[in-house]
């Protein structure tokens, strides 16, 4: 019998985490479920763990190092599931993440996506948690007022017809789920969760937090395709204004990033392409900053940043839509 749900975990150096990562999976009070396994080129002993730790019902499949993306798109090729669960082998589960997500498709059936709120292994950044669950039909116009993503790859369970309307994953180094994700919100309506089911470990080397931390700043992904999309007029004319908040917010912060690691002409070139979206908040502080010395410059644009973030309010819908009966699977 077809799986409900099919759980998508790209392996790649993941050893010393994927026993947590599994036995969140073998926790879930919902089991109709397989799991699939991508190794994109480990080294390490992982790809052998999995093999010891998987049902007859899932599936290992190893692969020459390819990059996430190749790794998720071929997992989702080989799954078989109405719904694909996606978790990173660094992360793991509560065990009624499952039957949270497809409650909410129950609640949402018009949602191509259904994600919530992720919390770190060890205390940082709160949970970006709505009062309840909603129907998010403007995904862009919530996220532009947060400045910053609302929910992380792992607590993401998206529809297979969703997926293969707009996926798959793009052949990008950063940022391929992200960049995923607005594809699904230009299209369809995201179901979020009120209820945190989802941990992740900000430690672990190779992760989206520390890359982001070591590495040098790349042009966001996602605001390149919704300028494209704009561009093309394959944007919704309800959601034209909100997208453009958007492409503004994450440019101010990609400027700001590249400051801070000492070009301040191309920050200045970035500030100015965010202007042209509407953005005002920070963008001042980005150009007086630049023509700072370096030291101070980098520590004039962290405080821009910090005071960005301090005053970022999120708003939530205040109404969504009503319940609705229906299943998922």
């Amino acid at each position: 019998m077809r799986p409900c749900i099919s759980v998508i975990v790209p392996l790649f150096n993941k050893e010393p985490y994927l026993e947590r990562c599994l036995a969140s999976v073998r926790a879930q009070t919902l089991q109709d479920l397989e799991v699939i396994i991508v190794d994109d080129g480990s080294t390490d002993g992982g790809p052998a763990l999995a093999a010891g730790l998987l049902t007859d019902r899932d599936r290992l499949i190893r692969q020459a190092n390819a990059g996430p993306s190749a790794a998720r798109n071929r997992a989702v090729q080989e799954s078989s599931g109405d719904l694909l669960a996606f978790l990173d082998a660094d992360d793991t589960w509560m065990d009624d993440h499952l039957a949270d997500k497809v409650a909410l498709f129950e609640r949402f059936p018009e949602a191509g996506l259904a994600a919530g709120p992720t919390r770190p292994m060890r205390p940082g950044e709160s949970p970006l948690a709505p009062p309840k669950d909603l129907l998010l039909t403007d995904y862009f116009a919530v996220a532009a007022s947060a400045r910053r993503h609302l929910f992380q790859t792992s607590s993401v369970v998206m529809r297979r017809s969703a997926f293969d309307r707009v996926g798959p994953f793009a052949p990008i180094p950063h940022g391929q789920d992200s960049e995923l994700w607005v594809r699904v919100a230009l299209v369809f309506p995201i179901a979020i969760a009120q209820r945190v089911t989802t941990e992740y470990d900000q430690d672990v080397p190779g992760s989206v937090i520390r890359v982001h931390q070591e590495r040098r700043p790349v042009y966001p992904p996602t605001v390149a395709t919704l300028k494209e999309r704009l561009g093309a007029g394959a944007v919704p004319d309800r959601i034209v204004s909100s997208v453009r908040a958007y492409c503004g917010e994450w440019l101010t912060d990609h400027a700001i990033e590249i400051l801070r690691c000492g070009d301040a002409v191309e920050a200045r070139a970035v500030a100015a392409e965010a202007v042209g979206f509407g953005a005002r908040s920070g963008v001042m502080g980005i150009r007086v900053a630049s023509h700072l010395p370096r030291p101070l410059a980098r520590f004039a644009v962290r405080a821009v940043g910090r005071a960005r973030r301090a005053n970022a309010h999120v708003r939530w819908p205040l109404a969504g839509p009503g319940l609705r009966e229906g299943g998922s699977c």
